[in-house]
């Protein structure tokens, strides 16, 4: 039922240990359509509003505890995003989950840019996160949409923490 309500067709990647943004491209038909990327450990109902969004979300006691496995972001006055920090906490910022909303060849463009320089990896992975630096680094305005409805199943922790919700809120 989830994915009938996205109206969009999943696409599924092979694990791998160079980061999601490699995976995105070992996946990818570079269409000039829009695509929402979504991690497979967590749910979420979208509002695309935007040609380019980032999901995030206010963050949870385990991503309070555990700020470095995060990526975060401020916004300005507007919510468009106002910095990014990859894998680095940043006062009164939203966690990303992992999520994002993009044109495919856009996306692939920057990935490509990301993937060509060693100095991008961060925790020697290439982030997606990190594409949406590059494109604010060149004027590009990028949508904060914040998500209320949210389960992440990313760790064991936050399996207990969310999975009595699902029925909940999803179905």
């Amino acid at each position: 039922n989830y994915w009938d309500s996205m109206n969009m067709m999943p696409r599924y990647v092979e694990n791998n240990s160079l980061g999601a943004a490699y995976s995105f491209k070992c996946i990818s038909d570079n269409e000039d359509d829009n695509v929402l990327v979504v991690p497979c450990d967590l749910i979420a109902k979208y509002n695309i509003t935007h040609s380019i969004i980032v999901f995030a979300v206010e963050a949870s006691e385990y991503q309070k505890n555990n700020p470095d496995s995060f990526s975060w972001v401020t916004l300005n006055e507007s919510g468009f995003l106002n910095e990014i920090g990859i894998k680095k906490y940043l006062n009164n910022g939203f966690v990303l989950i992992g999520s994002f909303y993009i044109n495919e060849r856009l996306l692939n463009k920057y990935i490509d840019k990301l993937l060509s320089n060693e100095d991008n990896k961060v925790n020697n992975e290439y982030y997606l996160d990190s594409v949406f630096k590059l494109l604010q680094n060149d004027g590009f305005d990028i949508k904060i949409e914040i998500i209320n409805d949210y389960l992440s199943f990313g760790t064991p922790d936050e399996y207990e923490e969310n999975k009595k919700w699902i029925n909940n809120i999803f179905l």
